[in-house]
């Protein structure tokens, strides 16, 4: 991997757990000391990240530095490792109503296709 696709993964990496974090890029760049458009830069790949930047996202999203530098999963992986992100602040009795409400869904989009 190079070092501009490495800086690029790290960058989806920060934006999919920003988004699964249910935070906004103004809220991420006032509890970094950082403007928005320092975070937009970041995420996009225009700025490269110190590891000092890394340990910064990594303790603010509650990962580790090298959950950034891994390609990040596609399709069902990836989506419900972002769904597990989202209900983590989550009581247990609202976590279980959110997977009543998905495996509802799922049935009624199985009998759609049928």
């Amino acid at each position: 991997m190079s070092w501009r696709s490495l800086r690029h993964v790290a960058a989806k990496n920060i934006a999919l757990r920003r988004k699964a974090c249910g935070l906004t890029q103004a809220q991420v760049a006032e509890r970094l000391s950082v403007e928005t458009e320092s975070i937009s830069r970041m995420e996009s790949g225009n700025i490269g990240l110190s590891l000092d930047r890394l340990q910064q996202f990594a303790i603010l999203y509650g990962c580790s530095v090298s959950e950034f530098l891994q390609d990040p999963a596609t399709g069902a992986e990836a989506q419900a490792r972002a769904i597990a992100e989202m209900m983590r602040p989550l009581s247990v009795e609202e976590r279980e109503a959110v997977m009543r409400f998905v495996g509802e869904a799922v049935r009624l989009f199985q009998v759609k296709k049928a």
